[in-house]
Parts: C-alpha cells; sequence; structure tokens
C-alpha cells in the first residue's frame, strides 16, 4: 500500500517513477556520498568491490568530480 501511495504521488506531482538502479550503480553511489561525506576508506572499500565487478575503472574514479577527495591509499594504491 506504501509503495502504491508513492507511485500516486509521484504521479500527481508531474514526476516519472523512478527507474530501478542495478546493485553496481547503488554501491558506487554509496562510495561518493561516503567520499563526500568524509569517510574515504569506506569509500575505497565500496569502490574496491565495484572495480571487481567491473563496474568502473581507476581512470573512471580518478575523473569523478565526486571522489576528488578520495587519497590513493584508499583505493589500496601507493603514496602520490
Amino acid at each position: 500500500m506504501v509503495w502504491q501511495t508513492r507511485v500516486l504521488g509521484f504521479w500527481f506531482l508531474g514526476f516519472k517513477h523512478p527507474k530501478p538502479q542495478s546493485p553496481i550503480t547503488v554501491v558506487y553511489s554509496a562510495a561518493c556520498a561516503a567520499c563526500l561525506a568524509g569517510q574515504a576508506a569506506e569509500a575505497g572499500q565500496l569502490l574496491i568491490q565495484v572495480m571487481m565487478c567491473g563496474g568502473c575503472t581507476a581512470e573512471g574514479i580518478a575523473a569523478d568530480e565526486d571522489l576528488r577527495g578520495l587519497p590513493p591509499l584508499a583505493l589500496g594504491g601507493g603514496v602520490a
């Protein structure tokens, strides 16, 4: 019932129903949120898992503005 109310609310307000996200996208988004919250170690752990699943690359992480504060050691890299 709650789900139906939310869908109706989205429609009434003119929003489209949100599309389901892949698990990799959800974990990547959580890593970005952790990095923005100053939790570099947690962000690094999540990103390593995403990289192991083929969901992103080190180059893609380096280019992401949300992850600019992530130190290289958070991903298991060497000292820059």
